[in-house]
């Protein structure tokens, strides 16, 4: 007996730290992250056999309806190719909710150091991506890297030249960085049994992702993250508001909350014009963005039903690009951006559905366990999916649909205290 408690202890050490090599994978190439879930895949697969009973749910079961259509679609796609590329990135959509069952097996203490891992993974990847543009700026005597100069978005502390250490793309960094910083707030604000050590680390960690967030330059972060800070300060204090020093404190907060998120997307947009011209050459960031939209939105109209295949909305695109003379469109490849428009143009009207009805179920379990972590990784990954086509990449699917169904498979897991008095058993 002792012999089999030993070994499933054993099994139990190795499940776990597979779960944490995929969460630190999400900061490295997409190579190590595909070992990281080959690793993760094979130590789960019998503990998921084991534990099957739990499998089907309404979050697995528009996951494999999304995969399904996936699949069909590639049947009256032209560019095969393409379309097999796609699906093969989406796999997570059928197998990591079967993989990811195991995770109720872990405790509460190593539940919370997964979590401290991927925040601990999240801060020495921002201090990697300093350190290494600090390294570049002493070497060469400039903050711009060979060939970039003047508008100071694109030296070396910020937006992609920053990120570019870790090889991630800036806005997929800004999502890591902003979830893991609302898991430090709530750490802060719930967890009263935190020494003050430990509380001035946390407030410590706070204040680095939010100058990484800034730094990395995406106007959405700079807005929804701190709406999230926002939301999660007023749930801890909302019965203490009727007090003028607790109303007064909130009101400052809400104004210094809404500075940085002014300075955080207005350093981006430079301006909030919503016009444009396709052909224009230094067409601004929103503006862009406005012209990729409008020209999934003519493709969208060519098969608003069954779409235009799996592997063909980035060809049609980019026709498109051609027809309206969108050069910047044309010469960097750019897909929707917009996950919601990007199945619409692939799959047809059936995926956007499904799309929207896998991101509802999830808003709705995260509010029914009252839990606000699971909350705000749904509300980021709605908001992000309105600016990136997120399911095209591995970083974005894999990430997502990772924590989707740890949330899914376990919805207490990390949640609020259910009141004052229990602040103290917080998993957080």
């Amino acid at each position: 007996m002792m012999r089999l408690i030993n070994t499933l202890k054993e099994q139990n050490r190795l499940l776990l730290l597979a779960y944490g090599l995929v969460l630190v994978s999400f900061f490295l190439p997409n190579r190590v992250n595909s070992i990281a879930l080959l690793i993760f895949g094979i130590l789960s697969f019998l503990p998921a056999v084991r534990n099957r009973k739990n499998f089907l749910h309404k979050g697995s079961v528009v996951s494999f309806l999304l995969f399904f259509v996936l699949c069909l679609g590639i049947t009256y796609s032209e560019n095969k190719e393409e379309g097999l590329a796609i699906i093969e990135r989406s796999l997570s959509l059928l197998i990591i909710p079967f993989l990811i069952i195991p995770f109720r097996l872990f405790n509460t203490a190593q539940k919370r150091l997964l979590l401290n891992g991927f925040i601990l993974s999240a801060f020495l990847a921002g201090l990697y991506c300093i350190g290494f543009a600090s390294y570049a700026f002493l070497e060469t005597g400039t903050a711009y890297p060979t060939g970039q100069t003047g508008h100071f978005i694109y030296n070396r502390f910020m937006h992609h030249q920053l990120s570019s250490a870790l090889g991630i793309h800036a806005i997929y960094f800004s999502f890591y960085c902003s979830f893991a910083a609302i898991a430090v707030l709530q750490k802060v604000l719930f967890a009263n049994n935190n020494s003050r050590l430990t509380q001035v680390g946390n407030v410590f960690l706070i204040l680095f992702f939010i100058g990484l967030i800034y730094l990395l330059k995406s106007s959405l972060f700079a807005f929804i993250f701190p709406l999230s800070c926002l939301l999660l300060v007023f749930i801890k204090f909302k019965n203490q508001l009727q007090q003028p020093k607790y109303s007064i404190a909130f009101i400052l907060i809400c104004i210094i909350t809404a500075f940085f998120s002014y300075k955080g997307v207005r350093s981006k947009l430079d301006n909030f014009e919503t016009t444009f011209n396709f052909e224009d050459q230094s067409i601004r960031p929103l503006a862009m963005r406005l012209a990729m939209w409008t020209s999934a939105w003519e493709v969208v109209q060519e098969q608003v039903f069954l779409g235009v295949g799996t592997g063909d909305a980035q060809d049609e695109l980019m026709n498109e690009y051609k027809r309206v003379h969108f050069a910047i469109g044309e010469k960097n490849n750019f897909n929707a951006h917009n996950m919601y428009l990007q199945y619409w143009i692939s799959n047809g009207i059936l995926m956007l559905l499904l799309f929207v009805v896998f991101l509802t179920v999830l808003f709705i379990k995260a509010v029914q366990h009252r839990n606000f972590l699971f909350f705000a990784f749904t509300l980021f990954y709605s908001f992000f999916s309105l600016t990136e086509s997120t399911m095209l990449k591995q970083k974005g699917i894999v990430f997502f649909v990772f924590f989707a169904f740890l949330f899914m498979t376990d919805p207490n897991c990390w949640k609020l205290p259910a009141s004052n008095a229990d602040e103290n058993n917080t998993s957080t």
